[in-house]
């Protein structure tokens, strides 16, 4: 469910991802694996951040940074951070985003490629470096 919503985003189709993304979660949370309700709540936040629907993307990933802190799922912190600190990025709150890119990019080494570390690594320095 999650891979086919996953699909739909990338095809642009927000409301069918939205939808295979909600159920994912509900069929998660009914089997009780967490780890699959963190990885739909931060899917439902990607498609509400790119609606700009900011308020409900920040739900959904503080939802999913409560379930992996909940798990000691430091690679799932890392991400729940990053897009917590890019949504208040887009919203201008460049505070708020770099104290979460920041913890994102503390996780984030641990687990991540280099590559995908470094792509974090100039987000905070364009954005979060600035005196």
């Amino acid at each position: 469910i999650g891979t086919a919503g996953i699909l739909y985003a990338k095809w642009g189709k927000w409301d069918k991802a939205m939808n295979n993304f909600q159920k994912a979660y509900e069929l998660s949370e009914s089997i009780g694996w967490k780890e699959g309700m963190a990885n739909a709540s931060r899917d439902l936040g990607r498609v509400h951040g790119k609606r700009k629907n900011y308020e409900q993307a920040m739900i959904e990933f503080e939802k999913s940074l409560d379930l992996n802190r909940t798990l000691k799922n430091v690679e799932g912190i890392a991400s729940a951070c990053r897009y917590i600190g890019i949504t208040y990025q887009n919203q201008g709150d460049i505070d708020r985003a770099c104290t979460y890119l920041k913890e994102s990019l503390l996780n984030a080494e641990t687990v991540w490629s280099p590559k995908k570390t470094d792509k974090l690594k100039r987000r905070i320095a364009k954005f979060c470096n600035q005196d």
